[in-house]
């Protein structure tokens, strides 16, 4: 999903007034950066989804926090819930 993400949060910024060359140098460098992927656990993610309401992606981003043992952060009201009620059951 990271890299949905990336180009979602440039497309955002380059309808906010980002430079379009600074756009496409964004992109360009973006593959340069060491990071590591993780596999979601798709049963885990559905039963996420159907157990809290929640969209496939914040489901996913609940699971990779738990699998992390990593606070979530958020501003959307539903998935803090949810990563309240989950992850403070790993503690």
């Amino acid at each position: 999903m990271l890299d949905h993400e990336v180009v979602s949060a440039a497309l955002k910024k380059l309808r906010q007034g980002m430079p379009a060359q600074a756009f496409e140098q964004a992109l360009a460098d973006y593959p340069a950066h060491d990071i590591e992927l993780m596999v979601t656990d798709l049963n885990a993610q559905c039963a996420r989804v159907r157990l809290c309401s929640l969209t496939a992606n914040d489901a996913a981003y609940l699971w990779l926090a738990a699998e992390l043992r990593a606070p979530l952060a958020t501003f959307d009201r539903q998935l803090a819930n949810a990563a309240r009620q989950h992850l403070g059951a790993l503690e």
